[in-house]
């Protein structure tokens, strides 16, 4: 469910953005800074747990290393920037093509 929720908002992010700017690169940047946004706050989070919970017991310590500890925490996000921008690119690209029908719907409109 998360998987597929960050793929939607990658998605959105990179329609809006390629809608509003008429550029496909738009919605790569902006999938990009979303990712980085939420990454580092993902980051704060994990930090204020492990340092206020995690790391006063053992088991708990156990458990977040075998889930991917830190590794995940740092690397993960860096290992997903292709892949958020091409999401952002496709998201950028269904944007500047609705764009252009609305926008030319609308000039129809006009006549």
């Amino acid at each position: 469910m998360t998987t597929l929720l960050a793929v939607a908002t990658f998605l959105v992010t990179g329609f809006a953005a390629g809608y509003r700017t008429r550029r496909v690169g738009s919605g790569a940047l902006a999938a990009v800074i979303a990712s980085a946004v939420g990454h580092a706050i993902g980051i704060l989070v994990t930090l204020l747990l492990f340092f206020t919970v995690i790391r006063h017991d053992l088991t708990m310590i156990r458990t977040f290393e075998m889930t991917g500890g830190f590794d995940e925490t740092f690397f993960l996000p860096v290992m997903l920037l292709p892949i958020v921008a091409g999401l952002g690119l496709v998201g950028g690209s269904i944007g500047i093509g609705l764009g252009s029908v609305s926008r030319g719907l609308r000039t129809a409109g006009r006549t």
